[in-house]
C-alpha cells in the first residue's frame, strides 16, 4: 500500500462517519505500515466499541503476539476481544507459552464475550495446558463461553476430557449436540453405550450429532446399518456422511451399496446413485442401466452421471435408448455421457 492511501487510511481513522472508521481501523492493520501504529493505538480510545476492536485486532497483527498479551489486559472488553481473536489468527507463526497463559487467564474475564473468544483460541493454541481451564470453562454462566469449550476440548483431542463431557449429556441445558460432536472427535469409545443412548433423541441437532460420532466411534459398518434404520433422519445421516468419503473408502462396500440401493426407500435413493459414482466400479453399472428406465427423473439423471462417472462401456446401448427419454434434460445429458462413452471406448 503507497504512502499516499496510508495517509487517507489515517485521515479516515478519525472522521466522523463511523463506518469509515470502522473499515480504516481494519484497512491500516491488513496494510502493516509503520505510520498505522501510533493512530491505532489512538483509535482504541475511540467511542465506537467495532472501530477498538479492529483497532486491537490491527495492532496485534503489526506487533505480534506480545502486543496482544499486553492488550488482554486492557480495560476495555472491545479491546480485549480484538487481542484475542487477532493472536488466533497469529497462531501458525507466533504460539507461545506466555500466550497460552494470557489466555488461560483470561478465562476469568469479567467479560463473557472475551472468556468466549479465549476458550475458543485455546481449542487450537493450548495443548495439554489448556485441558484443566477448558474442562472448567464446560460449566461457565455464559453460554457462548460452555459452547465453545465443548468444541475446543474436541479440537484439543485430549480423551481425558471424556468424563466432564458425558456429564453434561444429561442436563437438557447443555449443548447437547457440541457435546456429542467432541465426543465423536475424542474417539474414546468409553463414550458408546451414552451415544447409543440418544440415538432417539427427539432434538434433530442432537441425533445428527450423535449418529456422525457413532459412525466416528464405530466406523463404515455403522454407517452402513444405519442407511437400514426406520427412522428419516438417521438414515439422511448416515448417507450424507458417506457422500463424504473418499472412493478408497468405499471400494469395499460396493457390494453392500449395491443391495441396499435394491432395497432404498425413496429418500435413500439419489444420495446412494451419488456415492455409487464416487466409487466408480464397473459392478454397479447393471443396477445403474436398470434406472435408466425409472419413472423419476431425478433417478435417471443421477443414474446418467454416475454411468458417465464410471466409464464403462456396457452403458453404451443403454444410454443410446435414453438420448430417446421423453424429457428434454435427460435426452441432453444422455447425449453427452453417450459422447463421452464412445470416446472412452475409441481410446481404449
Amino acid at each position: 500500500m503507497d504512502e499516499k492511501r496510508i495517509t487517507e487510511l489515517i485521515k479516515q481513522l478519525v472522521a466522523p462517519d463511523v463506518e469509515q472508521r470502522r473499515l480504516s481501523a481494519e484497512l491500516l492493520g491488513r496494510s502493516r505500515h509503520y505510520r498505522a501504529l501510533i493512530p491505532l493505538q489512538n483509535a482504541l480510545l475511540d467511542p465506537d466499541g467495532q472501530v477498538r476492536y479492529r483497532a486491537a485486532k490491527s495492532l496485534v497483527w503489526h506487533a505480534g503476539v506480545n502486543k496482544g498479551i499486553k492488550l488482554m489486559r486492557h480495560l476495555d472488553p472491545e479491546v480485549r476481544q480484538g487481542a484475542v481473536w487477532a493472536v488466533d489468527e497469529l497462531r501458525r507463526a507466533e504460539e507461545s507459552p506466555d500466550l497460552i497463559q494470557a489466555l488461560i487467564q483470561v478465562l476469568d474475564d469479567p467479560d463473557g464475550g472475551t472468556r468466549a473468544a479465549a476458550v475458543y483460541v485455546l481449542g487450537h493454541l493450548g495443548g495439554e495446558l489448556a485441558l484443566e481451564p477448558l474442562v472448567r470453562a464446560l460449566n461457565d454462566s455464559h453460554r457462548l463461553t460452555s459452547m465453545n469449550a465443548c468444541d475446543a476440548l474436541g479440537k484439543l483431542g485430549d480423551s481425558r476430557a471424556v468424563p466432564a463431557l458425558i456429564q453434561l449429556l444429561p442436563d437438557p441445558e447443555s449443548p447437547r449436540y457440541l457435546i456429542v460432536e467432541a465426543l465423536g472427535k475424542l474417539g474414546d469409545r468409553a463414550a458408546l453405550p451414552y451415544l447409543h443412548q440418544l440415538l432417539y433423541d427427539p432434538d434433530s441437532y442432537v441425533q445428527d450429532a450423535v449418529v456422525r460420532a457413532l459412525i466416528q466411534l464405530e466406523g463404515m459398518t455403522t454407517a452402513l446399518a444405519f442407511l437400514q434404520e426406520p427412522t428419516e433422519n438417521i438414515r439422511t445421516t448416515a448417507v450424507l456422511w458417506l457422500m463424504q468419503q473418499s472412493e478408497e473408502a468405499l471400494q469395499p462396500h460396493v457390494v453392500e451399496l449395491l443391495g441396499l440401493l435394491e432395497l432404498a426407500p425413496a429418500d435413500l435413493c439419489l444420495p446412494l446413485i451419488r456415492v455409487l459414482a464416487q466409487v466408480r466400479d464397473a459392478r454397479a453399472v447393471p443396477q445403474l442401466i436398470v434406472l435408466l428406465r425409472h419413472p423419476n427423473q431425478a433417478w435417471r439423471l443421477a443414474a446418467l452421471q454416475a454411468l458417465h462417472r464410471i466409464g464403462n462401456p456396457q452403458a453404451i446401448l443403454p444410454v443410446l435408448l435414453a438420448t430417446k427419454d421423453n424429457d428434454g434434460q435427460v435426452r441432453e445429458v444422455a447425449r453427452r455421457v453417450l459422447e463421452a462413452l464412445e470416446d472412452r471406448r475409441s481410446k481404449c
